[in-house]
């Protein structure tokens, strides 16, 4: 009687598929293990690429001071020194950070008939990649629409494998009256010019006032946007030099 009447049930009793998540449980940590021994993991990629875009690099020593085809170069806003930056999300951004590194070094790439070691000419259409080594990726952009910038809702600029109309520049002169004149001359490094998206006709341009995050801190947005003074003049915020050794 008293054997029939005893409590054979307590905590410890295993009820369900336990034997399952067992299995599913190990699983999943030998899949964690495995991934972490071959570097797989999310972190360890987005530390690596962080360790490769922080490598230091070699900008080209100009012989006659112009910007040619081919050149490793450091695009600055004139206003701070902030030289153009990508980030490990792809995002183009400024930072104030002026050391020759992967991420803010760039290869000027010719568009049509032009070949490498031409000089750069004002209103010349051209690409700029990032210069790291295997890396072909462009500055793009595009009409503003669904995917604008994450602070000021502008038209974004992003990084693209393949060379299009969308990742194609021109330089222009910073003096409005002078680009008759200057259309066709050579660009000169170290000199202030206006970069110009050639399908929206937008100006390459630093946004001070909106800071975004990346995964090295916060840093200033950029954006394709022409912002003029009163003289139709191209503000700070659009002008650019071409930084080599």
């Amino acid at each position: 009687m008293d054997a029939l009447n005893a409590n054979t049930y307590s905590p410890k009793v295993r009820v369900g598929n336990w034997v399952e998540e067992n299995v599913l449980i190990e699983d999943k940590l030998n899949e964690f293990q495995r991934k972490r021994m071959n570097g797989e993991l999310l972190s360890q990629k987005q530390q690596s690429t962080n360790l490769a875009l922080l490598s230091p690099t070699t900008l080209s020593t100009s012989t006659d001071g112009f910007v040619h085809f081919g050149d490793l170069v450091q695009i600055r806003n004139e206003n701070n020194g902030a030289p153009v930056m990508m980030s490990a999300s792809n995002d183009i951004t400024a930072s104030k950070n002026t050391d020759p590194i992967a991420r803010n070094t760039y290869k000027i790439t010719p568009v049509g008939s032009s070949q490498i070691g031409d000089v750069l000419r004002f209103e010349q259409q051209f690409c700029f990649c990032l210069a790291s080594e295997g890396s072909d990726r462009y500055v793009n952009s595009d009409i503003a629409g669904l995917f604008n910038t994450k602070k000021s809702r502008t038209q974004p600029l992003t990084l693209d494998e393949a060379i299009s109309y969308n990742s194609q520049w021109h330089v222009l002169c910073k003096d409005p009256p002078s680009r008759i004149e200057t259309e066709g001359m050579p660009v000169p490094i170290n000199c202030e010019v206006v970069i110009t998206h050639s399908k929206t006709n937008n100006n390459l341009s630093f946004l001070e006032n909106f800071m975004v995050g990346t995964s090295f801190g916060k840093e200033f947005e950029m954006t394709a946007k022409s912002e003029y003074d009163s003289h139709h003049a191209e503000r700070q915020c659009n002008l650019w030099k071409f930084i080599e050794n």
